[in-house]
């Protein structure tokens, strides 16, 4: 039983050094292939054009090719790159040729030394996964040759495919322009038919001979990079005809930034987050979006007086706003919904407003814009409402306003009961126009909350019939739609 474990540990040793024999064999018949791959690519460079490497291993367990301490020069260019280290791994194989492979790259330092333009670059690290070596090729010739914008073909970006990019510790500098820019990671999720999945940069500083810029993180989601060149290249062609660009979301489908900062000479301006989310445009004309501000900070001495010294005087070094809007034209259904419009100044209050309209489609609209008239018989008031909650300042703010005017609250409180009172009682009755008229003079007095909202009972009357009705049979306008006012 001893004997035959001793002889079982032989045979395990023999076969180790057959298999350690057998990787190294493949590991050196593999790195000959490669420096001879690596050879003829250098032989094929331009006269002066350089590509050197100080180490080369390949990995047969992990079917990769790591270079290190690479080095490139082309002086016709006046370019210089080094890399601490660039690897080639994980082939995807289409029968027996390489169709995708991951690049990867540690430590570049680019410099580009042009008379007209210098400019130095740095990388930490980077890869680029799953990249598809004929669509590249076959992208880098379409897109040879393209002097000028208007030279790139759409189609070349149409047909552009790439796996996950991540990229950390990015930095350019160009001290003929004073710009200096560094970002902390991007990563995107991949390209296919030349749309791009998320887009993401995290930690980016643009630092100008002007001024500041420092964003938290920025994320895109959905570009299609042909449709981009497409608006781009028609842009161009407006531009040079003297004519207004056209709208285009292009393709995007959400835009989110975070931790903005903006400082210059003079100004300076903090927001905590922007966002634009449920994009789409049709035919130059946006179609759907939803729209979030949320603290957008001025510092007090940068606001206009008087607020600014209302500000100091309530010990508030700066100004914060929230902002959050909705914008939807349906087709299918012709109504065109704008709002709610919400606006929060913290301590001096937050109002809203929202329009509703029917009878609207981007045909009408498009029409419109030649014949504004036409949308007097199409648009019809579905309905709109307006609202708005005091904060603990808003009323000290509204004396401060008034009295540049020199009016008191009670002095404004009356007019509206004097001159609004009448009229609102004419169009629409005693009742609601009083219950109205009380509301407003009520907030004014002692802000607190007031709201007003309209809404249609049946058929929504167009602007025609809304005009014509309002200034002479206002009470069948009352009647057509469901009035509330509210504290």
């Amino acid at each position: 039983m001893k004997r035959m474990g001793v002889i079982a540990v032989s045979a395990a040793l023999a076969l180790g050094a057959v298999g350690a024999a057998g990787y190294y064999g493949i590991r050196s018949a593999g790195e000959s292939k490669a420096r001879q791959m690596i050879a003829a690519f250098q032989s094929s460079l331009p006269p002066g054009t350089t590509f050197e490497y100080r180490d080369l291993v390949v990995s047969p367990t992990g079917l990769s090719l790591t270079l290190s301490d690479v080095t490139f020069a082309n002086p016709a260019e006046q370019m210089t790159a080094s890399l601490a280290s660039l690897a080639l791994s994980n082939p995807g194989f289409s029968g027996t040729k390489v169709q995708t492979i991951d690049i990867g790259f540690s430590k570049l330092d680019l410099a580009l030394t042009r008379p007209d333009a210098t400019l130095t670059t740095t990388v930490r690290q980077a890869s680029f996964d799953d990249v598809d070596i004929a669509n590249s090729i076959a992208f880098a010739k379409r897109m040879k040759g393209a002097a000028t914008l208007a030279d790139i073909e759409p189609a070349a970006f149409s047909a552009l495919d790439a796996g996950p990019v991540d990229l950390r510790d990015f930095s350019l500098s160009v001290p003929a322009t004073g710009v200096n820019a560094t970002l902390g990671k991007m990563t995107l999720e991949g390209i296919t038919a030349g749309r791009m999945g998320k887009l993401a940069y995290e930690d980016y500083d643009l630092r100008t001979s002007d001024g500041m810029l420092h964003m938290g993180s920025l994320a895109l989601d959905g570009l299609d990079l042909s449709r981009a060149l497409r608006w781009a290249q028609q842009t161009q062609a407006q531009q040079a005809r003297g004519e207004p660009p056209t709208f285009d979301v292009l393709g995007l489908r959400s835009i989110e930034a975070k931790g903005l900062a903006l400082t210059s000479r003079e100004r300076s301006v903090a927001l905590d987050r922007f966002a634009l989310a449920d994009l789409e445009s049709d035919r130059g004309m946006l179609v759907r979006a939803t729209l979030a501000v949320e603290g957008f900070q001025v510092p007090a001495a940068q606001v206009a007086e008087p607020t600014r010294s209302f500000l100091e005087g309530q010990g508030l070094d700066r100004l914060a706003v929230d902002l959050a809007f909705a914008h939807r034209l349906d087709g299918a259904t012709q109504s065109l919904s704008l709002g709610p419009l919400a606006i929060n100044g913290g301590p001096l209050g937050k109002a809203s407003a929202s329009l509703s309209l029917t009878g609207l489609d981007a045909p009408m609209l498009l029409a419109a814009a030649r014949r504004p008239e036409a949308l007097l018989d199409s648009a019809r008031l579905d309905g709109f409402s307006i609202a708005s909650t005091a904060g603990p300042l808003t009323a000290a703010y509204a004396d401060l306003l008034l009295a540049q005017q020199g009016l008191t609250r009670a002095d404004l409180a009356a007019m509206v009961n004097a001159q609004g009172g009448q009229e609102l009682g004419t169009i629409l009755g005693p009742d609601l126009g009083g219950r109205l008229v009380g509301a407003l003079t009520a907030f004014i007095e002692n802000p607190k909350a007031f709201s007003l909202s309209v809404k249609a009972k049946q058929g929504p009357m167009n602007l025609t019939q809304l005009g014509m009705g309002l200034a002479l049979v206002p009470q069948r306008v009352v009647a057509a739609y469901d009035i509330t006012v509210g504290p």
